[in-house]
C-alpha cells in the first residue's frame, strides 16, 4: 500500500490541477525524481495567500490554485486536469486509495479524484464548490459561474467590509470566471437564472449538510447562507 505525503508550496505558479512526475517546490528544494521511485503519493499544494476571502483581489489564487500530484507508475507525467476540485476531495481519494469505507458522517464534501488520475476521465468531479470566507461569507462555483454573496471580499483584501469598503456595492456577485478571471464585472443583474440556480442548490447543501450523495447530515452549527 503506498504512503500518501502532503506538501505545501507557497508561491502560486500555474492555474491548472497538473499530474506530473516531479515538481519544483521552491528554487532550493526539488523533489528527486529517484526518491519517488517507493511507493509514495505525493500531493504539492498551494497557499491562498493568506487572505482568507473569496473576492476579486484573491480569485485566482482561492478559485484556481494548482494541485500536483506525483504517483510513479500509475500517474503519467504530464497528465493534466483542468475541472475544479477541492482540498476536501484529498479525504475520499486517500480512503479510496486505501479502500477504506469512509463513513456518512465522515468527507460529506469529499470526491474521490483516482478515477480521474490517469488522465483519461475529462468529466466534471462534482456539482459544485463551495468557498467560505473568513468573515463567515458564502461563494459557489459551477462551471464558468462564481456566485459570491456578499458585497466585499469576504476577507482582507479590498473591498473590505471592516473598512466600510463595500458600501454602496451589490450583495450579491456573480462572475463568469472563463472570460473575467479578475472579477471585474459583476453581471448577477444580467442573469437572474444562474443566480436563482447556484443560490438554491447552495441552499440544498446547506439543508442536506452536504455536497455529496448520501445520508443527509446535521451542521456543526447554525448556518446563514446571507449575512445581513
Amino acid at each position: 500500500m503506498p504512503m500518501i505525503k502532503i506538501l505545501t508550496a507557497c508561491t502560486i505558479v500555474a492555474s491548472t490541477f497538473a499530474l506530473t512526475g516531479c515538481a519544483k517546490i521552491n528554487r532550493s528544494n526539488t523533489i528527486s525524481q529517484t526518491n519517488l521511485n517507493k511507493p509514495n503519493i505525493i500531493y504539492i499544494l498551494t497557499d491562498d495567500l493568506s487572505y482568507g476571502d473569496v473576492g476579486c483581489m484573491n480569485s485566482a489564487s482561492k478559485i484556481k490554485p494548482p494541485i500536483w500530484m506525483l504517483w510513479p507508475k500509475v500517474i503519467a507525467a504530464g497528465t493534466k486536469y483542468d475541472e475544479t476540485i477541492c482540498l476536501t476531495d484529498l479525504l475520499a481519494t486517500a480512503a479510496d486509495i486505501t479502500n477504506t469505507r469512509l463513513p456518512d458522517n465522515g468527507g460529506e464534501d469529499s470526491v474521490t479524484l483516482l478515477p480521474y488520475m490517469s488522465g483519461d476521465n475529462k468529466g466534471a468531479l462534482k456539482e459544485a464548490t463551495v468557498h467560505y470566507s473568513i468573515n463567515g461569507s458564502f461563494a459557489i462555483r459551477q462551471g464558468k459561474w462564481k456566485l459570491v454573496l456578499c458585497a466585499d471580499s469576504g476577507g482582507w483584501s479590498p473591498p473590505s467590509q471592516k473598512k466600510g469598503e463595500d458600501k454602496g456595492l451589490s450583495p450579491i456577485q456573480l462572475y463568469d470566471i472563463e472570460t473575467d478571471l479578475g472579477e471585474k464585472n459583476n453581471v448577477y443583474a444580467q442573469h437572474p437564472g444562474v443566480v436563482k440556480h447556484l443560490t438554491r442548490l447552495l441552499e440544498s447543501y446547506v439543508k442536506n449538510g452536504r455536497s455529496t450523495s448520501g445520508a443527509p447530515q446535521e451542521n456543526d452549527v447554525a448556518v446563514t447562507i446571507v449575512k445581513n
